[in-house]
């Protein structure tokens, strides 16, 4: 709905509009695939990451001679890492020294109130505390603010942990700058695409959660 408004002003005046790059998700709720068809449908051409975002346009009514599969863009990017920024940044945030640390970057959106979830992340760090004195960030991927985010995941994790943990402050970090924060982190664990991408090109190990 939020760039729909946008297509439909382009698509009024006659402007051609080309989706670059991007990652599809295969709509099924009624409201969200009459917008679709209404608004996304007369896009010009479409470059997405995977086999599976095409087949989800397909399915969707886009037709499969506009659609080619390359990669994210994020694989192209060469990060600038600065590690004595992240680190001062870091302790400005609450950070100690510690031989294990565990970046973390948790999503809300349809599990907002799911408080089974959310006990199970905090007892889950508290372990990584408790067996490998581990360290635990919370990081936030997605800057906006807002029960749908992820700083308010971080906020009801951290709650009920019993061990302390460091939330990293949530700005619009750039991609250098998260990257440069991620790679102080000897793993990280992550439900957000892009976020795992960052610790891999940071030299960090991923564990990534599945949560489509």
């Amino acid at each position: 709905r939020a760039i729909a408004g946008k297509l439909q002003l382009c698509h009024q005046l006659g402007k051609p509009v080309h989706a670059l790059g991007v990652g599809v998700d295969r709509l099924k709720d009624p409201e969200g695939l009459c917008i679709f068809r209404r608004s996304f449908l007369p896009i010009a051409s479409w470059s997405v990451r995977s086999e599976q975002c095409k087949r989800a346009l397909e399915e969707m009514g886009v037709s499969a001679d506009l659609v080619v599969v390359g990669a994210d863009w994020t694989w192209l990017l060469d990060p600038k890492i600065d590690t004595g920024w992240a680190a001062a940044w870091l302790r400005d945030c609450g950070a100690r020294d510690s031989d294990v640390n565990i970046g973390v970057n948790l999503v809300n959106e349809v599990w907002q109130g799911n408080h089974e979830i959310k006990s199970a992340w905090a007892a889950l760090l508290d372990r990584l505390a408790e067996k490998h004195g581990a360290q635990v960030f919370f990081l936030c991927n997605e800057s906006r603010a807002g029960s749908y985010f992820d700083m308010a995941a971080a906020e009801e994790v951290r709650a009920r942990m019993r061990h302390p943990s460091v939330l990293v402050e949530r700005r619009y970090y750039t991609p250098d700058q998260m990257m440069s924060l991620v790679s102080r982190m000897h793993a990280t664990i992550s439900e957000r695409y892009h976020f795992t991408l960052f610790s891999i090109l940071a030299g960090v190990y991923p564990v990534s959660i599945n949560r489509g």
